[in-house]
């Protein structure tokens, strides 16, 4: 009985001794839901949800990324790259599927290449109590690889590193959600 509860006592020392070192080789994730302000005055706001993660170092990256912007346009896109800095993340990825003006197979007008979208999140923190968590969010941008080199004049494999060259910098609250980042 003794070597039984020595060995339970061992086993959960060593999980405790080795836990911190798991959790924090888990890597970066940016996740988030809710419904970001409208950009101008008679635009849809931006229904939105995502789930990406990669490593430290956004190797690895994955998940992916949704929104919806009421009477123009709905994607679905896989995330291809996650560039984490403190509260701030760039997530870029491929739309998948989409309806409207985020359909990839209407968009360009040819409906061949692959579109990739871009967007800026900042996670500030908790929601108060009875109102939207005060993280805001840029504007989510998509176009083809030759679209992004003719405006902004960005590669699609620079789109992570420099995502406010991609989407500009102006950022919007939202008006409900939560948006998380975890930098690692």
């Amino acid at each position: 009985m003794r070597r039984i509860a020595l060995a339970i006592s061992i086993a959960i020392s060593l999980g405790l001794v080795f836990a911190p070192a798991v959790g924090a080789a888990s890597g970066d994730r940016v996740s988030g839901f809710g419904t970001r302000a409208p950009s101008c005055v008679g635009c849809p706001v931006g229904n939105f949800s995502f789930d990406a993660r990669s490593g430290r170092n956004g190797q690895n990256p994955s998940g992916w990324y949704s929104i919806e912007f009421p009477g123009y346009a709905t994607f679905v896109g896989s995330v291809t790259c996650l560039n984490v800095s403190g509260k701030w993340a760039t997530i870029v990825g491929q739309i998948t599927n989409g309806q409207g003006a985020g359909d990839p197979s209407t968009f360009p007008p040819s409906g061949t290449d692959p579109v990739y979208f871009a967007v800026v999140v900042h996670g500030k923190g908790a929601p108060y109590r009875g109102s939207p968590a005060p993280d805001e969010m840029s504007f989510t941008v998509w176009d083809t690889e030759a679209g992004w080199l003719s405006d902004p004049g960005v590669s699609v494999a620079s789109l992570c590193t420099d995502g406010p060259a991609a989407v500009g910098t102006d950022m919007f609250k939202l008006v409900a959600g939560d948006i998380r980042v975890r930098d690692r």
